[in-house]
């Protein structure tokens, strides 16, 4: 069972999300697609979200732990490896 997904860096939109993240989050694919992908980190981990992000965009690639808010609205630990178009 893995839970993936796949967001755009250059939107800032998911464009996959596999089944299991809606089971873990509660969101759907469709709800995912429309969401900015920041706004379902934790307001106090974006500063860090955002930092690899630009990293992974720079570098090709990144890894970033950080809270993910759920639908609804518990917290999930999240820990992702990130790779961008050069990776």
């Amino acid at each position: 069972m893995d839970a993936a997904y796949r967001r755009n860096l250059q939107t800032d939109r998911y464009d996959y999300v596999s089944p299991v993240i809606e089971r873990i989050t509660g969101f759907t694919a469709d709800e995912m697609g429309i969401e900015e992908a920041l706004e379902c980190i934790r307001p106090d981990d974006r500063p860090l979200a955002a930092a690899e992000i630009e990293h992974t965009m720079n570098d090709g690639w990144g890894i970033v732990e950080y809270m993910f808010r759920c639908k609804d609205r518990t917290v999930s630990l999240a820990r992702r490896s990130i790779q961008g178009d050069q990776g």
